[in-house]
């Protein structure tokens, strides 16, 4: 097959609408105006030509309507979910409807009051030596979209090797702030006394036969454990409140004229997120049902305004849809409370970390929904950022956003995979809003 050409439905006989006899014109017969060739049967032929050519043309208008009544049927869906989320302004200006959103643009947080200290902040970023030109541009990027004056909180980089000089100068020499360098304690990057290697690598194997996510590589398995229990335990960490996780190679799209961290102590935020999306069921398939015997544990941990709805399937299952924890904000101080820490050492202790392939993000996202407060969690929707192909993108065009809010997660088709979590959550926060007798 010649490629840029298309496949004619009518016999290769016949070529520039004539035969490769000899060619004159008569009129009459079914087909109309028709080319004659000294071929006795070449009117029947041109005749077949013509009947192809209406079929094509009638195929075509065909395949033009039916698009154009899915066209019409999904650009309805899409306007209907932008009429559910935004509203016009008298000024024709977009502005957000939904409860939470773009909560931290249009309100931001109170200005330092005389004698009042920032919070006890900072940015932390796992990495390896090897990956410093990708973190310099995730610094260069968020540094460039920051409030001026919150830059200066210190960068906490960490390793569970040691990080080379190369890293440690580039780093400092593109951070407003101080630059603290750590490696991770071997307890917190290594196997617990009751999982045998032999048992792990053996589960390894398997999910690497299952095609599970990650799931062969036995550093992934060790840093989504740290993460999940261990790193808001690092003496760089003892003297922080609130933290700002930073992956390497990351995009951030909008200028943020407000202090995140002032803004999460003012309003008693303890976990902050931009992106929510489905976890592969293969990672977690006993997740759910381990976090569900801790709630029977411990009910006394679990307030009566939690967000479990935002996690719970109709049938009572886990849905699968989690806070995607490459970016996200949190309260050290809830990280290290009792609780988390149960919850924490309930899920080590079943070995899910290593036999299947936890992850931090829905050990976060479902401690958060199951621990804290509605009020506690926020949706950070006016940053702009992302992470691979995933984007958050504000909705309300302002703070000098570059990219795209039909491209953003959220905005994507809640029957689609991507923005099925963040219509929940959405729902969820109205729900909530109206039951609190709030507009």
């Amino acid at each position: 097959m010649v490629t840029g050409q298309l496949a004619r439905p009518w016999s290769d006989d016949v070529e520039g609408g004539t035969t490769h006899g000899q060619t004159g014109t008569t009129g009459g017969g079914s087909c109309g105006a028709l080319e004659i060739t000294s071929s006795s049967t070449a009117p029947a032929v041109r005749c077949a030509h013509t009947r192809w050519r209406w079929l094509s043309v009638a195929m075509l208008l065909l395949i033009w309507a039916c698009a154009s009544w899915v066209h019409q049927r999904h650009s309805g869906n899409i306007l209907d979910h932008l009429a559910r989320r935004f509203q016009l302004s008298a000024a024709g200006e977009i502005i957000s409807v939904h409860p939470g959103d773009d909560t931290g643009a249009l309100y931001g947080a109170p200005p330092l009051t005389e004698g009042q200290l920032r919070p006890r902040a900072a940015f932390v970023v796992l990495a390896r030596s090897q990956d410093v030109d990708d973190v310099v541009v995730s610094m260069t990027r968020l540094l460039a979209r920051y409030n001026n004056s919150a830059t200066q909180y210190p960068w906490v980089f960490l390793d569970n090797g040691e990080l080379d000089e190369n890293f440690r100068q580039m780093t400092s020499a593109a951070a407003a702030g101080p630059t603290r360098y750590g490696t991770i304690p071997v307890g917190h990057w290594s196997y617990p006394p009751w999982i045998p290697t032999w048992a792990a690598a053996k589960a390894r194997d398997i999910m690497k036969q299952n095609h599970v996510l990650y799931g062969a590589r036995e550093s992934y398995h060790h840093m989504c454990r740290f993460f999940s229990g261990f790193f808001m335990l690092h003496p760089l960490l003892a003297e922080i409140d609130y933290y700002w996780r930073v992956e390497p190679d990351v995009h951030f799209y909008c200028d943020m004229p407000y202090d995140p961290f002032q803004f999460m102590r003012h309003q008693g935020i303890k976990y902050g997120f931009t992106l929510a999306v489905l976890e592969g069921r293969k990672t977690v398939p006993t997740l759910w049902d381990t976090t569900r015997d801790f709630m029977q544990r411990r009910p006394e941990l679990v307030p009566a305004d939690n967000l479990l709805d935002f996690v719970v399937a109709p049938d009572g299952d886990y849905n699968l849809c989690h806070f995607w924890s490459n970016f996200e904000m949190g309260d050290l101080r809830w990280f290290r409370s009792k609780q988390y820490q149960a919850y924490f050492e309930h899920l080590d202790r079943a070995g899910g970390f290593y036999y299947e392939r936890w992850g931090d993000a829905p050990v976060h996202s479902l401690a958060a929904v199951m621990l804290l407060n509605a009020s506690e969690v926020h949706h950070f929707s006016d940053i702009g950022y992302r992470h691979n192909s995933m984007t958050n993108c504000p909705a309300v065009k302002r703070n000098n956003c570059d990219c795209d809010p039909m491209l953003s997660v959220d905005l994507r088709q809640p029957s689609n995979s991507f923005g099925r979590c963040h219509a929940r959550w959405t729902r969820l926060m109205r729900d909530k809003a109206l039951a609190a007798g709030q507009p």
